[in-house]
């Protein structure tokens, strides 16, 4: 239960293990750079909460299908 003490102990290294860190203009870019040869389909889970969202990563999708 101690949220604050487990945030102190991640740094910004682990995050970027776990995390794909991108601009919007350059997710499809960095997903395919960082899975590019281990999936065959992503998930983007938080992509259902927010219309503007939906069509941001609907547009990240098809420029990964390309």
């Amino acid at each position: 239960g101690d949220f604050a003490g487990m945030a102190a102990q991640i740094t910004d290294e682990h995050i970027a293990a776990f995390a794909t860190e991108s601009s919007w203009d350059g997710l499809a870019d960095a997903l395919a750079l960082k899975y590019g040869d281990l999936a065959t389909r992503i998930v983007l889970y938080n992509a259902l909460t927010n219309p503007e969202r939906v069509e941001r990563y609907g547009e990240v999708a098809r420029r990964l299908r390309c």
